[in-house]
């Protein structure tokens, strides 16, 4: 969300853009990974979006 947060402030923008992937262990997994990503779009308007991910 920092990311997201910094993109929005340092221009003129009307949205700001985070994005996060990354591979965990999950041993109990059939792969034994776990692939998650994260997205946050806040705006001046709504500061805090709902943090997803899959």
């Amino acid at each position: 969300m920092n990311r997201a947060k910094q993109a929005l402030e340092k221009g003129k923008a009307d949205i700001g853009v985070g994005i996060e992937a990354g591979v965990y262990p999950a041993p109990n997994s059939l792969t034994g990974y776990f692939d998650i990503q994260l997205k946050d779009v806040p705006s001046p308007t709504a500061p805090r979006s709902p943090l997803t991910g899959v």
